[in-house]
């Protein structure tokens, strides 16, 4: 890699240094200023429906910015903080990127905000079915559709994916009987089965490994083969 990119061994020798240099935008409150002077600037929302409007001296939010960082970097903030984030960012962006409904839905199925988990799912998913950004001629919203996984695994089933496994957390909405999906995390082959009153975890027989799960505090390791029922 060094060879690569040309770092000398003096730079080698300071990127430990790097980290306590980057400075974050977090008040003493828990709440993230978007950029430097963000929090100066008008506080009003400008809907660019035309051209000829800049919403750069506002404070309008294209999509899911700082709350992107926070769902990307989730140890940055406690439920308190994002909550905190949401409260203030959430009615301030327009959502013209095609990637926000589905960022904001992963969050708000996170904070417990039930009604507004399922608006921006079905507003991400919407995004070709019913082409709601009028450029679907162009071509399906790949990236989005990702996202729209994204809000259903790590958002309704509440999946994180950590070094060992995964951990569920699922918030199934009301009038969603059943949520079932496949995984493929570190040589494990899983069906997951979520409904309101149980959860089914099955680590295929090819499955490289066993499955690690965890769900409430408690770890369950699932043989290649094995089924079990929480």
């Amino acid at each position: 890699l060094i060879k690569k990119t040309g770092l000398t061994e003096e730079e080698a020798e300071k990127i430990g240094e790097y980290g306590s240099r980057i400075r974050t935008m977090k008040g003493k409150d828990g709440l993230y200023e978007q950029c430097e002077g963000f929090f100066a600037l008008e506080d009003r929302i400008v809907y660019e429906n035309d051209p000829a409007i800049v919403p750069a001296d506002t404070q309008t939010v294209k999509q899911a910015d700082t709350l992107m960082c926070l769902y990307l970097l989730p140890e940055l903030a406690d439920h308190r903080e994002l909550l905190m984030n949401w409260n203030y960012y959430e009615p301030r962006t327009t959502h013209t990127s095609s990637l926000s409904y589905g960022v904001h839905g992963i969050l708000a199925a996170k904070l417990g905000l039930e009604e507004k988990a399922r608006y921006y799912l079905d507003k991400s998913m919407g995004l070709d079915l019913f082409a709601q950004t009028s450029n679907c001629e162009d071509g399906a919203h790949l990236a989005a559709a990702g996202m729209s996984w994204s809000a259903i695994i790590c958002g309704i089933a509440g999946a994180a994916f950590e070094k060992e496994g995964i951990c569920l957390s699922p918030s199934l909405p009301k009038g969603w009987e059943a949520l079932q999906f496949s995984l493929v995390y570190r040589g494990s082959r899983m069906e997951i089965e979520i409904t309101h009153e149980k959860i089914k975890v099955y680590n295929h027989r090819e499955s490289e490994k066993e499955a690690v799960v965890r769900y409430r505090d408690h770890t369950y390791r699932i043989e290649a083969g094995e089924k079990i029922c929480l």
